[in-house]
């Protein structure tokens, strides 16, 4: 379902603290010579590949090969980044963007080019990380017939946004919702030197 997971490679790091009272003990980095780095911690038990600059997460290995089109019991996802520079071009919306902007026209993206693809999601909700203004929606994304549930979030990285997307098939909206919050709450994010 969503074209923007990608293959890669990267490392494990040291745990971190999160911002949040969902443990998230594992930690991986992502870098890209044009994007930056990408720095964020996940729950126990699931696996992260960092790809191009991406971190791809999952609940299992299988969720993470599903390659956005999770089935029941799979939740996955995508961090990514954009510079401030680079939104224009990137997503269409200027380099001053509020974290809410970028969370709107970022599911309006998940549509642009796939007809078929319908999107609904809900007002996005602002919160903070680290000081810096952060915001987060979730909605359905149906495709082919199959409607998963989804969350962005966009996270103000001082220099540029990190971007969430989180793909289940199943499960409580609650905790999920909760999940894509912790997991974008413990971004770290450096820009491009």
């Amino acid at each position: 379902l969503v074209v923007i997971l990608l293959a890669g490679c990267g490392g494990i790091g040291e745990a971190r603290p999160a911002e949040t009272s969902v443990p998230l003990p594992q930690t991986v980095s992502a870098s890209s010579v044009l994007t930056g780095v990408i720095t964020v911690s996940f729950p126990e038990n699931w696996v992260a590949r960092a790809a191009r600059g991406e971190v791809h997460l999952g609940n299992s290995q299988a969720a993470l090969d599903a390659a956005g089109d999770p089935q029941p019991g799979q939740i996955a996802g995508t961090l990514m980044a954009f510079p401030l520079p680079l939104l224009p071009s990137q997503l269409g919306i200027p380099s001053q963007a509020t974290p809410s902007q970028v969370v709107q026209q970022f599911v309006r993206s998940l549509t642009a080019e796939i007809i078929e693809r319908q999107t609904q999601f809900g007002e996005p909700q602002t919160f903070t990380v680290q000081e810096r203004p952060a915001a987060i929606a979730q909605g359905k994304i149906t495709q082919q017939g199959v409607t998963v549930s989804a969350y962005v979030a966009a996270v103000d990285g001082g220099e540029g946004y990190v971007i969430l997307l989180l793909v289940a098939a199943d499960g409580s909206a609650t905790e999920q919702f909760a999940m894509a919050r912790a997991i974008a709450g413990s971004v770290i994010y450096e820009p491009p030197q």
